[in-house]
């Protein structure tokens, strides 16, 4: 449940421009959005908590990926709007904790709730309601937001495959994070915190600190082998190492889904890339062959289930813009699932890419593009350099028409008679 005013805020007022680090939005009463869906943030690494049980998710269900998977749920009840009511904590007032330096200018935003007979000019008369948003415009976060709904559900295929009736213990997981889109070129997500990149990681200090602890090395290869597997079925481009992140040490997750389903941008690495520091790291500590057998393990866990994966998969990139047949294809074919293959050419096939992939000139070629070329590129843009910018608004003009088509998508149509009209 949410209020006009907070829904004004989130759709219309968060997204003034020229806004620097510390703006202050003004004092106001607007629902935090991620409270108001319930987000248990918990669950984002808890797996258990990933989806309920489910059958149409099973290897012998049986269906084909034309069967219509939908499921009805019942009406909301009174005592789940309550229970929203609750959840939805009110905040007094937004603060700009950070802005990045790309062309978008994503931000990051912080909420506070004063305290009672607060100076609402002290910062220390305020509670901070966690999580902090990163507010986006310009991206499609329908995208976003499909990546991670699909991550929940590999959770739950892994969590309940066959392939681990032996080895619990090596169970993947994705790490999830809430992406709450308010139109088809804007949006905010869940401003995950203690997040380091791959590309300044310090694997060596890691090793030396966590590295004689099993259970440390194993949460790790847990969360990256979800992340790689996960990310790689569902067509993810443009993995460069500031799109994969390391939280608190102990998880290894992507971000930033912009291409997917055989889309990539014009310099690109190959479909898994992987740091060459973290193979050195799992090879001193003699589990870079266990982690490419759990990366097969995974990919096989959700090709058994691939009819369902791919129905699953059509109803949600559907509403971020991309076609129903493109959807099928790519999820059927040889970067994906690969289902055309038997199991173990299928399995042996990415095994050969992730066993390839440090050492991958385009890996490496991809790196030094994001570090050197890409700022350059931008350079030229903010200098209004006459062909980077004929460039881009031609880029522009691709993404206004992909969300179009997505709003076009997007809206209900109403007949006549259920219209209601304003006297």
């Amino acid at each position: 449940m949410i209020d006009l005013q907070s829904y004004e805020f989130w759709t219309n007022s968060v997204y003034i421009k020229g806004v620097e680090k510390g703006h202050h939005y003004g004092y106001r009463a607007v629902t935090h959005p991620l409270h108001c869906l319930g987000s248990d943030i918990d669950s984002h690494i808890d797996t258990s908590k990933a989806l309920s049980d489910d059958p149409f998710l099973s290897e012998d269900s049986g269906l084909t990926d034309g069967d219509d998977l939908s499921v009805s749920y019942g009406g909301i009840s009174l005592e789940d709007i309550n229970h929203l009511q609750e959840d939805a904590a009110v905040v007094g007032s937004v603060i700009v904790r950070k802005v990045f330096a790309s062309i978008a200018r994503p931000m990051i935003v912080e909420l506070r709730i004063p305290m009672e007979n607060a100076d609402l000019d002290s910062d220390d008369h305020h509670t901070i309601l966690r999580p902090g948003l990163l507010v986006k415009e310009g991206d499609n976060l329908m995208q976003d937001l499909g990546v991670e709904i699909m991550f929940q559900c590999f959770n739950h295929v892994w969590a309940h495959s066959t392939v681990y009736a032996d080895k619990e213990s090596e169970v993947p997981f994705s790490v999830h994070y809430e992406v709450f889109p308010t139109s088809p070129s804007q949006g905010f997500m869940e401003a995950v915190t203690g997040l380091q990149s791959l590309k300044s990681y310090n694997w060596q200090q890691w090793r030396d600190e966590h590295g004689s602890s099993k259970a440390r090395v194993n949460e790790m290869l847990r969360s990256t082998v979800g992340a790689y597997v996960g990310t790689y079925v569902c067509g993810g481009r443009d993995r460069h190492f500031d799109n994969v992140l390391i939280k608190d040490d102990k998880h290894l997750l992507h971000i930033d889904f912009g291409f997917l389903m055989g889309t990539s941008p014009p310099i690109d690495g190959p479909h898994i890339a992987i740091a060459p520091q973290m193979e050195a790291v799992f090879r001193d500590l003699k589990v870079w062959d266990k982690f490419v057998r759990m990366c097969v393990d995974a990919f096989i866990a959700l090709r058994r289930v691939a009819p369902a994966i791919i129905r699953t998969s059509v109803i949600m990139f559907s509403k971020a813009g991309y076609e129903e047949e493109q959807i099928r294809l790519y999820l059927r074919g040889r970067f994906s699932l690969n289902v055309h293959e038997r199991e173990d050419k299928a399995a042996e096939t990415l095994r050969r890419q992730i066993v390839n992939s440090s050492g991958d000139i385009k890996t490496r070629f991809k790196a030094f593009a994001h570090e050197h070329i890409d700022p350059a590129w931008y350079g030229l843009l903010e200098k209004g350099f006459p062909p980077a910018v004929a460039i881009m608004r031609i880029v522009d003009a691709k993404e206004q028409k992909a969300a179009k088509k997505l709003s076009q998508q997007t809206t209900v149509e109403v007949r006549e008679d259920e219209k209601i009209h304003l006297r």
